[in-house]
């Protein structure tokens, strides 16, 4: 659970990065 539950933080955090970086571009 706890180890579950990190990787969803760590996933939303690099969307968000990655989100920021394609709208920039869009």
């Amino acid at each position: 659970m706890m180890k579950r539950e990190r990787g969803e933080k760590e996933r939303e955090k690099e969307r968000q990065r990655k989100r920021q970086e394609n709208g920039d571009e869009s």
